[in-house]
């Protein structure tokens, strides 16, 4: 013989006069230390990256020359360039120099078949404004030719109906 369910209603008081920080719930105290404790670490470069391996160790310039800032303090703007003449020759002519062109005490960095090229940040972001410009016209010319009946096509592809009948 199976036996009845019982059903039993437990109905819980809260003391809602108290913050949950007065009940003791939160203690500011210790989120403080912890605040401080952060704050401290990130102040003492204890959060900065100590070590880099593989490939971004070879790009990058603090293992050439440290404590030298290649960026100036924002000012320019790094890049590694293939180390012939035809692109030395194009680079220059977007705005690239060699570091020690700009400064005496920068020193050019070469490994491999690369070498780093400095540019003043105002340039890059002039060329970033105009690379933008430019992709937002081409897409705007693209979907402006595109039929709606056809859907969204892919720039360099043109959507055709097939001509040829299955039966």
């Amino acid at each position: 013989m199976a036996t009845p369910a019982v059903s039993k209603t437990v109905t819980v008081e809260m003391d809602t006069t108290q913050t949950p920080a007065e009940a003791g719930l939160i203690r500011p105290d210790i989120n403080k230390s912890i605040q401080d404790e952060v704050a401290k670490k990130i102040k003492s470069r204890f959060m900065a990256v100590d070590t880099v391996s593989g490939t971004a160790q070879m790009f990058d310039t603090q293992n050439y020359h440290s404590g030298v800032d290649y960026t100036a303090g924002g000012q320019l703007v790094p890049r590694w360039v293939a180390a012939n003449e035809a692109n030395i020759i194009a680079k220059r002519m977007k705005g690239y120099f060699k570091p020690s062109e700009i400064s005496s005490q920068f020193k050019d960095i070469t490994m491999g078949n690369m070498t780093l090229m400095v540019r003043e940040s105002g340039k890059d972001r002039e060329h970033q404004a105009e690379v933008e410009t430019l992709n937002r016209n081409w897409e705007s010319k693209v979907n402006s030719q595109t039929k709606p009946n056809q859907g969204t096509g892919l720039g360099e592809f043109e959507v055709t109906k097939q001509k040829a009948i299955r039966g």
